[in-house]
């Protein structure tokens, strides 16, 4: 009995750590996509005109950018090696070092080269399918997803 309650912690905790993953991600992913607008002129303008208090509150985190960034990617190793050392003490894979293989997505996401950023939205992917199996939310009832299915039938027809 007392395993099982452990077990369940475990899975709490897990939940936790999952859900505020995809909150970091997805702040990171909206961010990168802000700074890349907010790099044009006419972005800076317009919003210097509308929003001054929003520009200037701004402007600071645009200078230092890297540095916002690479507060994500601290984040982001930490989390990495936590599960790999966890997937190690579970014997999760069959060696120790396939981890880094298995979760490629993660590895290079970690890497704050602009075409390798966009791999963070597996990072997405794989935790909204963890949560699926887990049962805490229900993917097959988002309009996303019945409409991607739509069109990938769609599709997988017309191929055939």
């Amino acid at each position: 009995m007392q395993q099982n309650t452990y077990s369940k912690s475990i899975d709490r905790a897990f939940l936790v750590l999952d859900i505020l993953m995809v909150i970091l991600v997805v702040l990171n992913l909206a961010l990168l996509a802000f700074q890349m607008n907010f790099e044009y002129e006419w972005v800076r303008t317009h919003l210097q005109q509308w929003l001054p208090a929003f520009y200037y509150a701004y402007l600071p985190v645009y200078e230092n950018f890297v540095l916002v960034d690479t507060c994500f990617v601290a984040v982001f190793i930490a989390e990495l090696c936590f599960r790999w050392s966890v997937a190690i003490y579970h014997q999760t894979y069959h060696r120790w070092f396939f981890y880094p293989f298995v979760r490629w997505y993660d590895v290079l996401g970690c890497i704050p080269i602009g075409s390798l950023r966009v791999l963070r939205v597996f990072r997405v992917v794989a935790i909204l399918i963890r949560l699926q199996r887990m049962g805490f939310i229900n993917i097959r009832q988002w309009y996303a997803y019945k409409a991607f299915t739509r069109y990938l039938g769609i599709l997988t027809e017309e191929v055939s």
